[in-house]
């Protein structure tokens, strides 16, 4: 395979658009990636280039850490092979620097003759996804390239999973927007009636209260709002505020053309006709009444200004109504999107930091016993392999329900990345919780996966009193992941079982 043409379709896009990337998981699945080798010795790079021959892929090289950054500053690689070992800015400093670049993801491996346990969690640290192993395997390589192919392609799908959630955010801020549009056009229509309108709720308490209600009544809203209708008027028994009429009204009924008389506070009667009218929300349930008062020599144009007035008012409130609705379903799903894995169902891997480090805060203060399982696929590079990333994904999502049909309450599994998942277990101490990490691995060994047999590796973790910082229980749970691999796979390896079995050895050998 050649190195890149600037005439193709993909290069005149990376061209015009640097660092951005707007293909969906499909289309990166087929397109050929394009792979920046980073090597000072030219040889090595010749050996790379020759590796990547038949991988499906595109290189262009780089002969130092400084052009290689130069060129990810400039377009975007969507795979960076780079040697660990480079003068000035070597593969560990260049992975740091590309990771602060921002823009999509860059699956990126560092070759390195060193491949042990403490080289490889530093080049982790750094943000390096895979340590390359020397001398370089062909069929390792293209192993390694096809993973990088479905880590890239789950980026794009996480990208466009964000981007969709930022376009729910501007609609539940478009939605924002129209309610206190709407709510203020309610508060300025209301108001300004040209006739006295007051509302009330089921407990007959004055919830608004217009001007035009101030002067007839010759009431200010502090001395009406929130006070029973028989309390402003002082009538409990006769028309229109009889008990028994209001309840009519709350049921559905509407109360037309009562004429009714009161004693203003400047000594006149005012003699009026009150139509009060049932207020429903947008489902059809009532929220109250409204009531119009006109002066009984107005009744005709009272009663056709009140009926359109009305009609208007329950459009808004139904509008109202709506919008609220909207934005309901805004929050709900933008809430989902948050904190679901797209793949499995489960909690993704923000929403259990946020929940374990709740949950570890609390285990702090109460000393309550909280505990830590981290478990692994057994080779699902293997069978991805063999039977392609679509059996991957599917066995992905059946061992998620294992572990949710698995899980006891108040236990929380989560997806952590890749073939990794994690389960935190509050209250439960060290010894149920190997107990809880055999039983999911159980489950899993039993489950039905379609394609072969399935199996996990669990390390457990539980914090102690000396203890303090989370991150720490998750290395423990991490090591002893490591070491439960080491012992041969599908197995619960606990960590202070591992460091007490370590101290044993070391005990007998000295």
């Amino acid at each position: 395979m050649t190195p890149l043409p600037d005439q193709t379709r993909f290069g005149r896009r990376l061209k015009q658009a640097p660092r951005r990337m707007t293909h969906s998981h499909a289309e990166l699945m087929e397109q050929p990636l394009t792979v920046l080798v980073v090597d000072d010795d030219p040889a090595a790079r010749d050996v790379l280039v020759a590796a990547l021959e038949g991988t499906g892929c595109r290189w262009e090289t780089a002969d130092s850490g400084e052009s290689a950054l130069k060129l990810l500053r400039d377009r975007y690689y969507p795979v960076v092979i780079s040697d660990w070992i480079m003068p000035r800015l070597d593969g560990i400093q260049l992975c740091k620097a590309v990771r602060s670049l921002g823009g999509p993801y860059s699956y990126f491996m560092v070759a390195a003759m060193r491949n042990n346990q403490t080289h490889r969690l530093l080049a982790l640290d750094a943000g390096v996804d895979d340590v390359l192993p020397k001398p370089i395997c062909k069929d390792d390589l293209a192993s390694r390239i096809n993973h990088a192919r479905r880590v890239i392609a789950l980026e794009a799908s996480v990208a466009a999973a964000q981007r969709t959630a930022a376009e729910t955010q501007t609609r539940l801020n478009d939605a924002q927007k129209l309610l206190m549009t709407a709510t203020q056009r309610f508060e300025e229509l209301f108001d300004g009636l040209p006739i006295a309108c007051f509302t009330f709720d089921h407990e007959f308490r004055i919830r608004e209260w217009n001007r035009e209600s101030e002067d007839l009544f010759q009431t200010q809203p502090f001395m009406a709002v929130d006070r029973q209708v028989w309390d402003v008027f002082r009538s409990k028994s006769k028309k229109p505020w009889a008990r028994n009429h209001l309840e009519g009204v709350l049921r559905g009924e509407v109360l037309q053309g009562v004429e009714w008389a009161m004693k203003r506070p400047d000594g006149h009667t005012c003699h009026m006709v009150v139509n009060i009218f049932p207020l429903r929300g947008l489902d059809g349930a009532i929220r109250g009444a409204i009531c119009a008062n006109v002066d009984i020599t107005l009744r005709k144009e009272a009663m056709q200004q009140s009926e359109a007035s009305m009609q208007r008012l329950n459009e808004i409130a139904m509008e109202l109504e709506r919008e609220r609705l909207k934005l309901q379903d805004a929050n709900k799903q933008l809430e989902h999107l948050a904190v679901t894995d797209a793949l499995t169902g489960l909690r993704n891997r923000r929403a259990f930091q946020a929940l374990f480090e709740e949950e570890f805060a609390k285990h702090l203060r109460t000393e309550n016993p909280l505990s830590l399982i981290i478990l692994d696929v057994d080779r699902f590079k293997n069978l991805n392999d063999k039977y392609g990333h679509t059996a991957g994904d599917h066995v992905l999502r059946i061992l998620a329900e294992a572990l949710q049909r698995s899980s006891n309450v108040g236990e929380y599994p989560a997806r952590y990345g890749g073939e990794e998942f994690v389960i935190v277990l509050p209250n439960v101490g060290a010894e149920h919780a190997l107990d809880r990490a055999e039983a999911y691995r159980l489950a899993i060994e039993s489950e039905d996966f379609k394609y072969s047999a399935v199996t996990a590796s669990f390390g457990v973790a539980t914090a102690s009193g000396r203890l303090t910082d989370a991150k720490k229980l998750i290395d423990q749970a991490d090591e002893a992941l490591y070491e439960a691999k080491r012992q041969g796979r599908n197995r619960s390896i606990h960590y202070r079982q591992m460091i007490a079995e370590r101290l044993s050895l070391n005990t007998r050998a000295a």
